[in-house]
């Protein structure tokens, strides 16, 4: 099924936004949850905080906790109108003691001053400017001792007054548990609101969980039907907690956990939870959905012209030469396009020239066989003299052997067998040579051959004998095509070629024939092209002496162009260095 390219392009689009919707919904979920536990674990501490109090002046009244929930229920949920008009507790009973000129704070003052290892007056004195729990930090005393002892002194003076009933009593420490705690933190007390502070009025255990523990972390009650109780809990979650202390010894007692957080949420944040969970469901599922639509439309876009380049591609393969594919875009995809139809055009060109060259090939053949059988015949009807007639097969026998060895020099070339003999050559000695062998034919032909002079030129190394090759197919063309009376220039210096850094030797064959037009110059070099069609060898050759020229001058690293004018002649250039 998924062999196709547009099915895998369509399955990758999913999967890849299937698994961003999962990471990214996992994500959610967890920054989501991540910030309940904050909250609500702040939440939950502050009502730990009260808790704790409250259990601690329970602890350190009785000696032990005792039933924790029936302790709770005697606080919780329990208003100071109520507590009056029950008759748990008088009018405010102990209001009357802390009004006395506040000597109760100078009780407390001495009791902490002798815990800081302070003199009375210094502590005061500090005490004016700094809190009680900063100077604590200056005298590195922890503040459960200091909350310890005054609630011991505290705790004595109550057993010491008659009148008050357990609950009130233990009622009484929770709140001046509050009072010692404000007192130590902030301000000196300045004893207004004191029963606001003293009540709790929120239900306790409302979408939350209820944890005490023992001083070994171990869970002693737990509100949800006693499923923890027994076991111990991490130190991440009892670092969450607040401790109870032993105000005799100061060691903690218990920690109380009030748990809100993962694991814990309340019916609120359950439903809040199920809703993220759901709408992540459903925009994963769209999103799903979505980016198979779109990576169908998107496979669509890529594979056609895939399948169309397979289609092209498997014409090309039966012959058909002449297919293109439409170029509609600049990315790789056009790229494509464009690169099968230049391999298109190039297979194309070949196939023209590979036409031509077995219609040039069996041309050439042809011709001196013909004219070897017109002299053999003629000869066998005692029309032609066997002197004449040698001389004219000889003659083609020639051509025969030179067009073989053309052919036979550019197969090496395009199987990589030619090679080349390099040596040490001077261009001032090579090109005067190569003149020289062809003064005969110039003079046969009418043609003036002359050389420019030129400079010192530098030894290169080179093959001589593919050198002279070159220069002799660029001085035969150059007497072909020019006319009798007419001059050939040869010329050679050293300079530069555009493009190219370094220098070079130019060798240059000017003649003052026809001239070559514009359309045909990027062609002169191809095998068998002839820009004279008329296949006379006198005068449009065979089409194969300027591609050898090329493939010779290319072998040894240099370059070679053609510069015309038609009506005016033409130069043909190699450079070598």
């Amino acid at each position: 099924m998924f062999q196709r390219l547009q099915s895998r392009i369509i399955l990758a689009f999913g999967l890849v936004i299937l698994l961003a919707v999962v990471v990214s919904g996992w994500l959610a979920i967890r920054a989501t949850t991540n910030e309940f536990d904050l909250f609500v674990t702040e939440e939950g501490f502050a009502q730990a905080e009260d808790i704790a109090v409250y259990l601690e002046a329970a602890y350190n009244y009785r000696g032990q906790f005792g039933d924790i929930e029936t302790l709770l229920q005697q606080r919780y949920g329990i208003t100071e109108e109520v507590l009056l008009d029950e008759g748990i507790i008088e009018e405010n009973p102990v209001d009357e003691a802390f009004v006395e000129g506040y000597e109760l704070f100078f009780e407390w003052d001495e009791i902490l001053a002798d815990e800081l290892d302070l003199p009375f007056d210094e502590f005061q004195e500090m005490h004016t400017e700094l809190s009680i729990a900063d100077i604590a930090f200056e005298q590195d005393v922890p503040i459960e001792q200091l909350v310890a002892a005054v609630m011991a002194f505290e705790k004595e003076q109550l057993n010491s007054t008659d009148g008050y009933q357990a609950a009130d009593e233990i009622l009484f420490l929770t709140d001046t548990l509050y009072w010692v705690r404000d007192y130590i933190f902030t301000e000196p007390f300045n004893g207004e609101d004191y029963w606001d502070a003293g009540y709790l009025f929120n239900t306790l255990f409302e979408g939350v969980r209820f944890l005490l523990t023992d001083a070994d972390g171990i869970v002693e009650f737990d509100s949800f039907e006693d499923e923890l109780v027994g076991s111990a809990l991490p130190d991440g979650q009892l670092e969450q907690g607040v401790d109870i202390i032993d105000w005799n010894s100061g060691d903690v007692v218990a920690t109380v956990i009030v748990a809100t957080g993962e694991g814990f949420y309340g019916s609120q944040e359950e439903a809040f939870l199920n809703n993220v969970v759901r709408a992540l469901l459903i925009g994963g599922s769209l999103a799903t959905v979505g980016a198979l639509i779109v990576g169908w439309l998107m496979a669509r876009q890529i594979s056609a012209p895939v399948t169309a380049l397979t289609q092209a591609a498997t014409r090309l393969a039966k012959g058909d030469l002449e297919d293109r594919l439409p170029v509609n875009s600049n990315d790789e995809l056009g790229e494509m396009s464009t690169a099968f139809n230049t391999l298109a055009d190039a297979l194309d060109t070949q196939q023209l020239l590979r036409q031509r060259l077995i219609a040039d090939v069996s041309h050439e053949i042809n011709t001196p066989l013909s004219v070897i059988q017109l002299e053999m015949e003629a000869l066998r009807d005692d029309m032609q003299s066997s002197d004449d007639a040698a001389t004219q097969v000889l003659q083609e026998v020639d051509l025969l052997r030179n067009l073989t060895q053309d052919l036979t020099l550019l197969a090496d070339r395009d199987k990589g067998a030619l090679s080349l003999v390099l040596e040490p050559v001077e261009m001032s000695v090579l090109v005067p040579q190569a003149v020289a062998r062809w003064a005969s034919k110039a003079d046969a032909a009418g043609v003036g051959l002359r050389i420019r002079p030129f400079p010192s030129l530098p030894t290169i190394q080179a093959d001589a004998l593919r050198i002279n090759q070159v220069l002799a197919n660029l001085i035969r063309n150059a007497i072909q095509h020019t006319s009798a009376g007419d001059t050939i220039e040869i010329r050679c210096a050293t300079g530069s070629i555009p493009g190219h850094s370094g220098t070079w030797i130019i060798t240059s064959v000017r003649d003052s024939g026809e001239g070559i037009a514009p359309e045909h110059l990027p062609y002169v070099f191809e095998r068998f092209y002839r820009t004279d069609r008329s296949r006379q060898r006198e005068s449009g050759g065979r089409g194969l002496g300027l591609a050898i020229v090329k493939d010779i001058v290319d072998l040894h690293g240099g370059h070679v162009w053609v510069e015309s004018t038609p009506g005016q002649g033409s130069m043909f250039s190699f450079a070598l260095r």
